[in-house]
């Protein structure tokens, strides 16, 4: 396993990286995604 991480590309390493700290915050919008449309809803913003 040691040697598998060795030879990672950084790009690789970064996209999981990336995946790991937007999955929570997409997961958290979808279930709050009613009220965030109810609430751009009724102020009107466009």
């Amino acid at each position: 396993m040691k040697q598998f991480m060795e030879t990672l590309p950084d790009e690789l390493l970064d996209m999981a990286a990336s995946v790991l700290i937007v999955m929570p915050i997409l997961i958290v919008y979808f279930a709050l995604q009613r009220w965030v449309v109810r609430g751009v809803a009724l102020t009107g913003f466009k």
